[in-house]
């Protein structure tokens, strides 16, 4: 079971940054704006009112900054998990699996490789 909720939580809150690095320097910590930040929290289920777990909305401050749920604050006794870089740093290990020291290629590698075994003449379209 615990599989499928964080099967379910990746699947509602992960992305693929178009750029990882400024998705960091944007997105995380608790400067970024409400527009740009990264942090989420996912709900857990209580399996007793819920069976499913779903993303908490968050307020935005007058400054234009989420408010984060600090630990024990969230109501009905709530349990979340909390978000940030997770969201697109584990998508991002399909691209570059030598970030967590997996010897192998990512997805563009595999699609070159892929390419160049097919024969010459199908391979001018995937060039251009």
């Amino acid at each position: 079971d615990e599989f499928r909720i964080i099967n379910q939580a990746k699947e509602a809150l992960c992305y693929v940054a178009p750029d990882f690095e400024a998705e960091v320097a944007q997105g995380c910590g608790l400067r970024a704006s409400a527009e740009c930040a990264a942090y989420r929290e996912w709900v857990l289920p209580d399996y007793q009112e819920r069976m499913t777990g779903h993303v908490r909305e968050l307020e935005v401050s007058e400054a234009g900054y989420l408010r984060r749920t600090r630990d024990g604050e969230a109501d009905d006794g709530e349990q979340a998990l909390k978000l940030e870089s997770e969201r697109f740093g584990i998508p991002e290990l399909l691209f570059r699996p030598q970030d967590c020291g997996m010897r192998q290629a990512g997805i563009p590698e595999v699609i070159m490789q892929s390419v160049s075994r097919c024969d010459p003449a199908l391979q001018v379209p995937w060039h251009s």
